[in-house]
């Protein structure tokens, strides 16, 4: 059985803010806990002193990261390889799931950096749906346009970690 979950489109504006801030901000990890291959982390953002909490993880070189400042509530999922030459420009990329033996797949619009595909979460339901299916896969594959994957992540600890990224984010 397959699930589409059509992530809404974002806004060009903002993305292009938080994705070239995501891209080239420096940050310092405030703390971190750690959940099998998983992490929560709250990360001080050097460039404008702005704390933020993460739910990330690392596929090799490749990390996979959401992200939410604490002041503004900008959300956004950024998955970066220094490897990586990407034109960049907007662009859509797909998340494959595996939950339970169930597949789900995310279809995401977004922006890519060179180094980096960042999407921009503007709908609640959306990021909370995506964080839903992170909790609770076993692992997952990142697909560029083409359909090619291009990242394959372990779901081992993501669900603590994510609980632990809601906690960082109300605190």
């Amino acid at each position: 059985m397959r699930i589409f979950i059509l992530i809404a489109v974002f806004s060009l504006v903002t993305s292009q803010l938080t994705g070239a801030a995501a891209n080239a901000a420096e940050f310092r990890p405030e703390k971190t806990v750690r959940h099998g291959v998983w992490e929560a982390t709250l990360y001080r953002n050097l460039g404008s002193n702005q704390l933020f909490c993460a739910a990330e993880t690392r596929d090799g070189n490749t990390d996979f990261r959401i992200n939410r400042y604490k002041v503004s509530g900008e959300s956004f999922l950024e998955i970066y390889s220094q490897e990586w030459s990407l034109m960049p420009g907007n662009v859509g990329f797909k998340i494959d799931f595996n939950v339970r033996g169930q597949a789900y797949t995310a279809e995401l619009r977004g922006r890519s950096w060179g180094d980096s595909y960042t999407h921009d979460f503007t709908d609640v339901k959306n990021y909370e749906a995506l964080l839903g299916l992170i909790a609770q896969s076993s692992s997952f594959d990142v697909k560029n346009s083409n359909d090619v994957t291009i990242a394959q992540f372990s779901g081992i600890g993501a669900k603590d970690a994510i609980l632990a990224y809601l906690e960082c984010v109300e605190d």
